[in-house]
């Protein structure tokens, strides 16, 4: 009894056509800039080169420590994506930053550029302690 009340309201919902009533439905213009995000794939684009360049010069300034975790999560541990990476290599550069307080200019800006890249995908990226 219960199938057929089921199978006569399908019916009666696949004969009425398509659901224009719908608030939630989406205009012509919505579905060309969707479409076009898809083929291009406009999104933030990530470079990494920043991050290999932050850790060659980790290395040489002492903090190999920071070096190590830092090529550790680039190359050794295999992400979902992209920006799950940034983000982790990001907290791992503010957390150098919150424990070394001279650091040299060069290091500065090295450790500044990977931020900007960082702060593309992630805006609002902080270290909670």
């Amino acid at each position: 009894m219960a199938g057929s009340r089921i199978a006569s309201a399908l019916a009666v919902a696949y004969t009425r056509g398509p659901l224009r009533h719908l608030p939630n439905r989406r205009t012509n213009k919505q579905r060309r800039r969707e479409m076009s995000i898809r083929k291009t794939g406009a999104g933030p684009k990530i470079d990494y080169k920043c991050f290999e360049d932050l850790i060659k010069l980790l290395q040489t300034s002492g903090n190999t420590a920071t070096a190590q975790r830092l090529d550790h999560l680039l190359h050794r541990v295999g992400w979902t994506t992209g920006s799950e990476l940034i983000g982790e290599l990001g907290l791992a550069i503010l957390d150098f930053q919150a424990t070394v307080s001279d650091d040299s200019p060069e290091l500065q800006c090295a450790i500044s550029r990977c931020m900007i890249m960082v702060k593309r995908i992630w805006p609002d990226i902080r270290l909670n302690r």
